[in-house]
């Protein structure tokens, strides 16, 4: 008598687009079955993560899905392993999270004694232990007030107090750089500063992914005055990359890129090629940019008759802010929740200083969202569903390192280029 309508029979009809959209929310997302994994390393491999040289320097170069990463967390895991104090820094934000998944998978055991930071916190944390944190402040109002750049000041800030107060400084038994190539010479000079005597440094690039200019600055006179000595120690295969984007990537690189050093498909003798690869190139005019790349996304899902690609595996990648909020509104205009790498604007809420950096350390690939970040902060990541929009005048740096960023996979990967960069055409 309370619920009369309990005992009435009420059917629903659904459409098999929204059964599919459904059930792709439900399919065990790519990560997850990823960590359950351990972390995979060749006999090379091997052998860079559980050894150091006679120096304690050690550099490790080679193009996308090299393994350079993976290393760089196996080493890290080893050297926590022994009690050593660990440091591991790159430029990226993002990237640091992308580093402590691969580490979880070389040492299930957490261990509070490697520290995980971009090289700006670390800037950040050392001023503090110098006292000079509001001329760390300083220089940043000069920054964003009068165009001073503070990735140069500050770093000489430090340098010029940090030899006068060694004991407040956190000294660590090993450093670890990854994306060496976005590292000015003189900030990896100054983290020598803080490694003990008898410590370790690695020093993971890839000349590729070079996309703010700074891999020119490191000449072989430089590497030798910053700890080096003999050869690289080279990564040449991707294992990563599917062979199709391989041989892609390298005609993009050889057509628009000075590029030395490109990726090599491994060696599968015996093996069978089994994985299916998707790579496919939409032109569009630029007004119809963030509409095409909407659609791709949706596509990707409803074209998959298998139900085998998870939801939350889709990631958008944008050479820009602004067009990765446009396609944001779209897909939260049609119910789809996102996270982002950036800040999105808000009628009448202005974004805050922080909030971007705020949106990086929050930007996994475990969240339960689908993804949208920018090339930039997407560097040294991989995914197997991807939309890459490329955008009238787009960097080439930039669009390679995107068109890299796919990963092979059993159940098959995906990759739509969307391009409105007619010179690309």
């Amino acid at each position: 008598r309370l619920f009369p309508f309990a005992s009435r029979r009420v059917s629903y009809v659904m459409s098999p687009e929204t059964a599919d959209d459904l059930r792709s929310w439900l399919i065990e997302p790519d990560y997850s079955a990823e960590q359950r994994e351990p972390l995979r390393l060749d006999e090379q491999q091997k052998r860079w993560a559980t050894t150091r040289t006679t120096s304690g320097y050690r550099r490790l170069r080679g193009p996308a899905g090299s393994g350079k990463s993976s290393v760089l967390a196996a080493r890290a895991a080893i050297l926590a392993q022994e009690g050593k104090d660990v440091l591991v820094v790159s430029f990226n934000i993002t990237l640091l999270n992308y580093l402590r998944d691969l580490y979880s998978r070389a040492e299930k055991k957490y261990r509070s004694n490697v520290t995980w930071m971009n090289f700006s916190l670390w800037c950040r944390r050392t001023a503090m232990e110098l006292g000079i944190f509001g001329l760390y402040g300083e220089a940043w109002h000069r920054h964003f007030e009068h165009n001073e750049d503070a990735f140069a000041q500050i770093p000489k800030l430090i340098d010029k107090h940090i030899n006068s107060s060694p004991a407040a400084i956190t000294m660590y038994d090993a450093i670890l750089v990854d994306e060496g190539q976005d590292f000015d010479p003189f900030w990896w000079n100054l983290l020598r500063k803080v490694c003990r005597n008898g410590g370790e440094m690695l020093f993971v690039a890839d000349i590729t992914q070079d996309i703010y200019g700074t891999g020119k600055r490191w000449t072989d006179s430089v590497m030798e005055g910053a700890g080096f000595r003999g050869r690289w120690v080279e990564c040449p295969i991707s294992y990563r990359m599917p062979r199709p984007l391989i041989t892609l990537a390298a005609e993009f690189a050889e057509a628009f890129l000075p590029v030395p050093t490109l990726p090599r498909a491994p060696e599968r003798q015996g093996q069978l090629e089994v994985t299916c690869t998707e790579l496919r190139w939409v032109q569009v005019d630029e007004d119809a940019g963030a509409q095409t790349c909407f659609s791709e996304l949706m596509r990707l899902i409803r074209a998959d008759s298998e139900s085998s690609r998870a939801m939350v595996d889709l990631t958008l990648l944008t050479d820009s802010v602004s067009n990765g909020c446009d396609v944001v509104r779209l897909l939260n205009e049609a119910g789809v929740k996102t996270v982002e790498s950036f800040a999105v604007p808000v009628p009448g809420q202005p974004i805050g200083r922080g909030d971007d950096r705020r949106k990086k350390l929050a930007f996994w690939k475990g969240d339960a969202r689908v993804k949208v970040c920018t090339i930039h902060s997407f560097k040294g990541w991989e995914g197997r569903l991807l939309v890459l929009y490329l955008s009238r005048n787009t960097d080439r740096g930039l669009g390679y390192v995107g068109l890299t960023r796919l990963k092979d996979h059993p159940r098959g990967s995906c990759l739509t280029v969307v391009c409105a960069d007619r010179r690309m055409k």
